[in-house]
């Protein structure tokens, strides 16, 4: 009875499910003002006749997992004062804060309605009155009704509160929190900062007691990061440096003074000595002059003898080489280098008394004096400009280290952020997925705990907008927004003692196990299905646990490209994937066939595509199984079975290629392809009476390795051994293998001495052999295994690169003596090489032209005028790279190729209107002609264009004018060309 009225329910759709009263949620948000996270908490149903409340019980839990409107480093801050927003951190539940939510309040009829909720952290938040429509609260009534002895109403008993979204969060304490040390975060970042500055300027200044009590302030603004230590560090030895370098300066200063101090004394000490001798002189030699004498003697004793300027310059020099700190000193090396010019001029000047220059007289004197002291101001000056440059190279240098040093730290510093960054990304991803499969495996183990069977169908995947490292740009170390997948939306299938239900994510039975069999299809993951049945009615549910279609029909199925077929009254009833709906009688669809993902049997069943298992629905016979299901069973045995039964033991069909199956029914065998990489269709095909096939036997039961291939015919005999790792289907007759080609009599006409090897087309294969190299070993065997052709010379090196150019080439030259102008054709008709395909259709046009006749006009004029819209005469025509005879040659065979045009028409056809198509193209002809005499009869060029000449001259003639066609005819050198200049004078000019 509880049977019965459970699928009388589901019939008219009003399905009833087991709701819970209270439900735990847990909703996760994504940067909703710059915070990422979750809030859990609890819902339950309050409501009587006419009042739908739901309510949030058991305080609410916000927890933050990230925050992104701050950097890396602010975070690290955040998470130092007890608020940890990092990614992968130990997340962060505020004391204080409200969050709102919205959702989509429902029954288990399909009857939702939005509700929204504002929820106090840590408080039991509020509750809000549903509004659902008339039609709803109509139906709660009448349920109120049905069970009038339940205490509960339908909301209370079957209500729930799902797809539930953050809509705003409000933590107002918390964003204070984060301001007021970021805030002094950022204060303490510029105070240290500043500071470090100050110290660096106070010590370039030898203001050692300042540059210390910046530094002390730098160290009291310092976070301790290894960054900032670092500065720190440099800044102590930079000071250390600068007293050192003071200390040596002041002993430098006070080594001179005492020198100077030493050689006045010894002056002094010089003075005394010369004053003694010439007391002595005077006292011994005495004279009127006495007086005079003695006062000239004084004053000799009194006067200082400068020290010549090579004395001077080699005292400097002498310090210098003791003291080498003081060539930093920009004006003690001007001054060394003024000294060493004016000592070699001094010396100089030494050497011209000694060898009489300066006997000369007073004019030759005043200028050989003049020029040597423009020689020397020159060499100061440029000396000076020597130093200045010097320096400024020196300080360039410098400057040029101090970047490089500093680009080098900028970089470790990225390469560090980058690292930090990336592994900070990875560690969330790692815990959100991490923290998703726990969630999973729990509402799972609750299921397990209640129902005999539970199975997971996974839905659409849950996305996160993150970061990820970006590969494709120029910078190695940028991001670059994307959504990462760190689970997936899951619905449960229920069973308990061999009756079906089914769970939505969080755990809430949607619908208890009331089903005799739940059939589950996830074609596109976003439109996932279950087709239900009672009492051998069936009907089908969305994810969503939405009634799609009632529990009405004879049979419900899907087809392998994604059409609903269903069976009612003697109806059939098919929707395409559109959602179109067409009827059919029940005899209509006599003889037609379609190919089945699933069978309407009982149980449980999921399949992840529609294509994992085949069954052929014969609309009036029933369905067929077009696989193997069991090793062992008989190939051959044809199984016929009703339309809701269980699978027969004995499966039908041979496997091949995973999506294209052989089966067959009433004698006759069929083959099933599905097209799975183009349009995802399928097509059914009925094979002939006599017939060979290639198949591996992967599911046949001596088969104990990997699959191996063959071919069976139509008697389900072997006829090619499964011991092929690849055997193509047969085409023409012929299929190949890894060992070579077979025939359909099973028989090796071609070994496996080529490395490449077509399938057969018009009889012919394309073969490459192993012993060959590059351009040569290409060739054609028929299809009795015989080389017709073969290139054996390379002729890949020159344009246009093409093989089967070259063997229609090969294939048509006067020196072959196994000439074939047809196979020839064939090959260019092959050719779909974008640099040689114009060529070949030329050539091609102009074998049907020259050697078929006029009976073949069409084909040459089809081949020519595919010729005309090819690429080849621009790309290689063009092509600088290519000699300019080369080029030449391209730009006439392109110009013969509208001639021939031009004839089909003006010849072959002899209308009106094909004598317009003809005039067009000896108009085009002529155009082209022109611009090849200029580009290549340009100064310098070896390209002899006289055989331009000739075709413009026909296309004129062909236009009627007289005139220009006996001018260009004369100007070619062509034997051609005379005779049509005697044609003319005959009165036979070409006429239409």
């Amino acid at each position: 009875m509880k049977k019965i009225i459970l699928f009388l329910v589901l019939a008219l759709g009003l399905n009833l499910a087991l709701g819970q009263r209270m439900h735990d949620q847990t909703v996760y948000f994504n940067n909703v003002d710059g915070f990422s996270g979750y809030v859990k908490f609890t819902t339950t149903y309050e409501g009587g006749a006419d009042m739908t409340r739901l309510k949030a019980i058991r305080g609410s839990v916000i927890t933050l997992t990230a925050y992104s409107n701050v950097s890396n480093e602010e975070l690290e801050e955040l998470s130092k004062n007890g608020i940890d927003l990092r990614l992968g951190g130990k997340n962060h539940v505020p004391d204080k804060g409200q969050i709102a939510v919205t959702g989509s309040a429902r029954l288990i009829t399909d009857w939702p309605t939005q509700a929204s909720l504002s929820l106090n952290q840590h408080g039991t938040g509020d509750f809000t009155s549903v509004p659902f429509s008339e039609i709803a609260r109509k139906q709660m009534k009448e349920w109120r009704k049905a069970h009038s002895e339940s205490k509960e109403s339908q909301w209370e008993k079957y209500g729930v509160y799902r797809d539930i979204s953050v809509t705003e969060l409000l933590l107002p304490d918390l964003k204070n929190e984060i301001n007021r040390i970021l805030g002094d975060y950022k204060r303490q970042q510029e105070g240290f900062a500043n500071a470090v500055v100050n110290s660096i300027q106070q010590a370039n200044v030898f203001s050692f007691d300042a540059a210390e009590s910046y530094l002390n302030n730098a160290k009291s603004f310092s976070n301790n990061s290894n960054e900032q230590r670092s500065k720190i560090s440099e800044l102590e030895k930079l000071i250390a440096e600068k007293k050192k370098e003071q200390a040596e300066a002041e002993k430098e200063k006070q080594e001179l003074a005492q020198k100077e101090a030493e050689e006045k004394e010894k002056e002094a000490e010089e003075k005394k000595t010369a004053q003694t001798s010439v007391s002595s002189s005077s006292s011994s030699e005495k004279s009127e002059d006495e007086d005079e004498d003695e006062k000239e003697s004084k004053s000799t004793t009194k006067r200082y003898i400068p020290k010549t300027a090579t004395q001077m310059h080699s005292e400097l020099k002498a310090m210098a080489a003791q003291n080498p700190g003081m060539m930093n000193d920009p004006n003690f090396r001007q001054r060394l280098r003024h000294l060493e010019v004016d000592a070699n001029r001094e010396q100089q000047t030494l050497r011209d008394y000694r060898s009489g220059v300066h006997n000369a007289n007073r004019q030759t004197l005043a200028q050989y004096a003049a020029s040597n002291q423009r020689i020397d101001t020159y060499t100061k000056a440029t000396g000076d400009v020597t130093d200045a440059v010097a320096g400024m190279v020196t300080g360039l240098l410098a400057e040029r280290d101090r970047k490089n040093e500093q680009r080098r730290l900028q970089i470790q510093a990225d390469i560090n952020n980058y690292n930090a960054k990336r592994d900070a990304l990875r560690s969330y991803h790692d815990e959100m997925t991490s923290e998703r499969t726990t969630y999973t495996n729990g509402i799972e183990q609750d299921l397990e705990a209640k129902y005999d069977e539970v199975w997971k169908i996974m839905l659409s995947p849950l996305m996160y907008d993150t970061e990820i490292e970006d590969d494709n740009s120029s910078n190695v170390h940028a991001f670059k927004k994307a959504k990462l997948t760190y689970g997936f939306l899951n619905a449960y299938v229920i069973g308990h003692k061999g009756e079906y239900g089914l769970a939505a994510d969080n755990g809430t039975v949607i619908y208890p196990p009331q089903f005799e069999s739940i059939k589950s299809y996830d074609y596109d993951k976003e439109n996932v299905r279950f087709i239900v049945n009672i009492y051998d009615k069936w009907g089908e549910l969305d994810a969503n646990g939405r009634i799609v279609e009632e529990v009405k029909y004879d049979g419900l199925w899907y087809t392998v490209d994604g059409q609903k077929i269903a069976l009612m009254d003697n109806q059939w009833v098919i929707t395409d994937k559109s959602g179109q709906v067409n009827k059919y009688p029940k005899n209509d669809l006599k003889g037609k066939q379609v190919l089945l993902s699933n069978l309407n049997d009982k149980g449980f069943n999921y399949t992840n595509n529609f294509y994992s298992y085949l069954y052929v629905l014969d609309f009036e016979k029933g369905i067929y199984s077009s696989h193997i299901q069991s090793r062992g069973k008989n190939l051959t045995k044809l199984t016929t079975y009703g339309l809701n039964t269980k699978e027969s033991e004995y499966i039908n069909g041979v496997y091949k290629n995973h999506y294209a199956y052989l089966f067959k029914k009433d004698n006759d065998w069929y083959k099933a392809e599905i097209h799975r990489y183009t349009t995802n269709t399928y097509t059914l095909t009925k094979m002939p009476n006599i017939f060979v096939i290639a198949v591996n036997n992967r599911y046949i039961e001596e088969n104990t390795g990997p699959a191996q291939w063959g071919a069976i015919n139509q008697n389900n005999e072997v006829i090619i051994p499964f011991e092929h790792k690849q055997l193509n289907d047969f085409v023409n007759g012929r299929a190949l293998s890894e060992k070579g080609i077979y025939n359909e009599s099973g028989s090796l006409i071609v070994s496996d001495k080529y490395s490449y090897l077509s399938d057969f087309d018009q009889g012919h294969a394309l073969f490459h052999d192993k012993k060959s190299t590059g351009g040569i070993g290409y060739g054609l065997i028929d299809d009795e295994g015989n080389e017709v052709v073969r290139l054996s010379e390379n002729r890949l090196s020159s344009a246009p690169k093409s093989i089967w150019y070259n063997l229609g080439s090969e294939l048509s030259k006067e020196s072959n003596p196994n000439k074939n102008l047809e196979l020839a054709i064939y090959c260019y008709g092959k050719d779909d090489n974008p640099n040689s395909s114009g060529m070949s259709y030329y050539n091609a046009g102009k074998i049907y032209y020259h050697e078929a006749g006029k009976n073949y006009y069409p084909q040459a004029l089809d081949y020519f005028l595919k010729a005309s819209k090819s690429v080849i005469w621009n790309s290689i025509g063009n092509n600088t790279q290519h000699e300019p005879q080369g080029r030449f040659s391209i730009k006439m065979s392109e110009l013969y190729n509208l001639r021939y045009i031009g004839f089909m028409y003006y010849r072959g056809q002899g209308t009106a209107e094909s004598q317009t198509y003809a005039n067009e193209y000896f108009e085009k002809l002529i155009r082209k002609g022109e611009q090849i005499i200029k580009d290549f009869s340009k100064k310098g060029s070896t390209v002899d264009v006289s055989s331009v000449y000739y075709p413009i001259g026909e296309a004129y003639e062909h236009l009627g004018n007289k005139k220009q066609a006996i001018k260009y005819y004369k100007r070619s050198k062509s034997s051609s060309a005379n005779d049509r200049l005697q044609a003319i004078e005959d009165g036979r000019m070409y006429s239409f």
